[in-house]
């Protein structure tokens, strides 16, 4: 009789368990590298649970993407190689064989990438329109979990939350970037085109080519087509060289770089040719410096001595015609 009321809580706590589980369907990390996009497909249970055999279908915008394959996935060798297909126009479905039963890959109570999908786009595409396909758990998207014999999961009844849709705004296209050295400043700009979905740029930079740091932010624009930037740098010290990166932030989160550019100020410099040099009985001074205001200069004999000392304009010429022969410095 002890026994039998063990095993009864035994089944009826397995029974709720598994009324109860639920699971929840993301898109994330999406990225756009010239003509692809990429992101991950990822699922989280209300307890943890393990995967069996599973269809998971979505929507996408079918008019400016194509060609979904799988790039990567996490499945084990107890597993059918996974594989993507369009079964409908505007539909993909990621397809889980599991050919190992009791040996599914654990799904806990926070987001795991199943898989990584990649996708070819199109017509300068802007908005991925990625949408879960659920009905219930009749067709489309079916979970079933791992112990036998397997039990079909269903999603969580809050689907806003739990399937959720991902209107990816791919990123923009950088189509420029550019530094320009001033007296003073270094002057950054750069042009982009559809920028649909960008948050802000924050320009980055560093002395050594490896450490960056953030010195300022620029919110975007926001335009579909070409947008035009600039900033001027004028915390900058002559003789540095200094590199210079984008950091593109969309309102989803997704961040890329562009490429790393070099600038550098060069110190202001002064000549001054003296001639002829030893003296005879006249002496030339050709000064010519990149300094706008007007500079005192020195004249010293080879003895240390000062012979001649006058504020000069930043090109002049002096004449002298009273000086000892000698040479001087």
């Amino acid at each position: 009789m002890y026994i039998k009321y063990i095993f009864s809580l035994l089944i009826l706590f397995i029974h709720t368990f598994i009324q109860g589980q639920t699971f929840c369907l993301n898109f994330s990390n999406a990225e756009l590298d010239k003509n692809e996009l990429t992101f991950d497909i990822s699922m989280s249970g209300s307890n943890p649970f393990k995967l069996g055999s599973s269809n998971l279908q979505f929507g996408f915008n079918a008019e400016l993407l194509s060609n979904p394959v799988i790039i990567s996935h996490n499945f084990t060798a107890s597993y059918a190689a996974p594989t993507i297909t369009t079964p409908l126009t505007n539909q993909a479905s990621l397809n889980i064989h599991l050919l190992l039963p009791s040996n599914g890959i654990n799904i806990p109570t926070s987001y795991t990438t199943l898989a990584r999908v990649k996708f070819t786009t199109m017509n300068n595409a802007t908005m991925a329109n990625l949408v879960w396909s659920y009905n219930g758990g009749t067709t489309q998207t079916v979970v079933f979990n791992d112990p036998q014999p397997a039990t079909q999961v269903f999603a969580t009844v809050n689907n806003t939350i739990c399937l959720q849709p991902s209107n990816i705004l791919l990123p923009l296209h950088l189509l420029d970037f550019k530094t320009t050295t001033n007296t003073e400043s270094i002057d950054l700009e750069w042009w982009t085109d559809r920028e649909d979905g960008v948050s802000h740029f924050e320009i980055l930079r560093s002395t050594d080519g490896h450490s960056f740091k953030n010195i300022t932010k620029i919110v975007a624009l926001g335009n579909s087509g070409r947008s035009n930037y600039q900033y001027s740098d004028q915390e900058v010290i002559k003789g540095i060289e200094y590199y210079y990166k984008l950091k593109i932030v969309d309102f989803d989160g997704y961040e890329e770089f562009s490429s790393i550019k070099r600038a550098r100020i060069n110190q202001n410099q002064s000549h001054i040719y003296v001639y002829p040099n030893p003296v005879g009985k006249n002496m030339n001074i050709n000064i010519s410096s990149d300094f706008d205001e007007p500079f005192n200069f020195t004249l010293f004999d080879s003895k240390g001595s000062v012979i001649l000392n006058r504020s000069v304009q930043k090109s002049s010429i002096v004449n002298s015609n009273d000086l000892h022969t000698g040479i001087y410095f």
